[in-house]
């Protein structure tokens, strides 16, 4: 694979071509949770064989923000894309996590063809190839919205979904996540408020909401 070929993509055109080669009808997403071997993650596997692994996803929280990988080899030598993302909106993150999914699957179509396809993958040049079809279809879905992506159907969205619900988690925006911490603390709530004092910081949290709306 050459790290100098550029990919061109023309939207939404393309992005039916790249889920018929992933043939992601008989594809589910899989949720393996926090371990300590990693964060939690979301896989697209074969429902006739889990064990085949389509594309993966998965976030964390990290010092710098929340870093959100997506990789097209999942298991092998194959590149991962890591997103670092720190003072942009929670539209602007989404939006470029979305691309970075949807690249997964246009690196997978293009490796069948010419244009990067070799017998011996460099996972360098596939991850410069990858960051460029993720810039390339970002500019499409500011552009276009979620039009760029039509024809990706509805395994990828279940896919985008579950990636996406990981990286509200990183970003500390998942209620699990949000009711585990209020858990851990209400503790030390116990032992320095009464029930009183509690329900009348919940109304004052509450005031505050709206009027910020």
């Amino acid at each position: 694979m050459s790290s100098k070929a550029f990919p061109k993509f023309a939207l939404p055109g393309e992005a039916l071509d790249w889920m018929r080669h992933s043939e992601v009808e008989g594809c589910e997403p899989v949720f393996k949770d926090r371990s300590k071997d990693g964060p939690p993650s979301v896989t697209l596997v074969r429902k006739a064989n889990p064990l085949i692994e389509v594309a993966r996803a998965w976030a964390d929280a990290l010092r710098d923000g929340p870093h959100f990988y997506v990789t097209a080899s999942p298991g092998s030598s194959g590149a991962t894309v890591q997103f670092v993302f720190r003072k942009a909106s929670v539209r602007e993150i989404k939006m470029s996590a979305t691309a970075g999914l949807a690249a997964v699957f246009a690196l997978r179509y293009h490796k069948k063809s010419e244009l990067i396809g070799h017998a011996t993958v460099d996972p360098i040049a596939e991850r410069d190839w990858l960051r460029k079809a993720h810039g390339q279809i970002l500019k499409a879905l500011q552009k276009h919205g979620a039009e760029a992506l039509t024809g990706m159907g509805p395994v990828f969205l279940a896919f985008s979904r579950e990636s996406l619900r990981l990286l509200d988690r990183a970003m500390g925006r998942d209620v699990e996540e949000a009711v585990a911490r209020v858990r851990k603390d209400f503790g030390f709530l116990q032992d320095h408020m009464t029930e009183e004092d509690v329900v009348k910081l919940w109304r004052e949290a509450l005031v505050v909401r709206v009027h910020d709306r």
